[in-house]
């Protein structure tokens, strides 16, 4: 098992990122090598690094492996942000708002807190800020990431794209992490629509509820009258629903899914 080579790591940036120039490599022990790389398409600086690293499991050894980590999308927004930092502050003056940046591994760009909680102007925000970071893209780097907006309470509004642009508001994103939460569990599942209904229609009682001790935007029905949603799907020629909160018995979405496919 052996280190990445300045070549390898120059391979490595081609492949995910586009050409790249070496500028510098430090070895960091035997295990551990960094290599920093400029992108020519921005002239920005970023990391590549390569470690061995042992497989561990119930203090057993099963060898070693090496593994290759980079900081390129970090140092690619912060480029941006600098680079159009006049165009983000047109934005914030604007629409008078704050603006975050979280941690990459969130996959959002940039977190915008909206002061009015005006639905209109945070997608209209969210919407130009991830154009500015859309025109700098050339290799569909920004599929999974977006700009969030959020109201003054840190209540998720909405999310726009960065490649395409598309905007959905809290709802939508709620329904679509059901959606794939059940297309999850049955890949030709078809969903078919939702319904509103009251608790009291489950025949849960509220100790079947999980009770999330964090901030959770997750449904958590305790009274007979309290409001759930409803979502059908359909699999074959059967039928299923899920709802929009978790049960104690399997910590996840409440759904009949496992006994209309007599899964465990």
């Amino acid at each position: 098992m052996k280190l990445k080579t300045s070549d390898d790591a120059l391979r490595y940036a081609r492949m995910n990122y586009g050409s790249a120039e070496l500028i510098s490599e430090q070895n960091n022990g035997e295990n551990s090598v960094t290599f920093t790389l400029k992108d020519k398409d921005h002239g920005f600086t970023y990391t590549v690094t390569s470690k061995i690293t042992e497989m561990n499991i119930d203090g057993s050894s099963f060898g070693k492996y090496e593994s290759t980590s980079d900081d390129y999308m970090s140092c690619f927004r912060d480029f941006i942000l600098d680079d159009s930092s006049e165009k983000f502050d047109e934005i914030k003056n604007r629409y008078n708002i704050e603006t975050e940046i979280p941690d990459i591994s969130l996959y959002s760009l940039m977190h915008i807190h909206i002061k009015n909680g005006d639905t209109a102007d945070a997608k209209d925000a969210a919407v130009q800020t991830a154009e500015i970071f859309k025109s700098y893209e050339k290799k569909k780097l920004f599929a999974i990431y977006d700009v969030s907006v959020f109201d003054e309470n840190d209540n998720i509004i909405g999310k726009c794209n960065i490649s395409d642009g598309k905007w959905q508001n809290a709802e939508e994103l709620y329904d679509e992490r059901i959606i794939s939460w059940a297309k999850n569990k049955s890949r030709n599942a078809e969903y078919l629509y939702k319904e509103k209904k009251t608790f009291k229609d489950t025949g849960l009682s509220p100790g079947d509820v999980v009770k999330f001790y964090y901030d959770s935007d997750i449904n958590c029905p305790q009274e007979p009258d309290d409001e759930v949603t409803c979502y059908y799907f359909k699999a074959g020629n059967k039928e299923f629903f899920v709802y929009d909160f978790w049960t104690v018995e399997r910590n996840e979405w409440y759904t009949n899914y496992y006994e209309v496919f007599n899964r465990s």
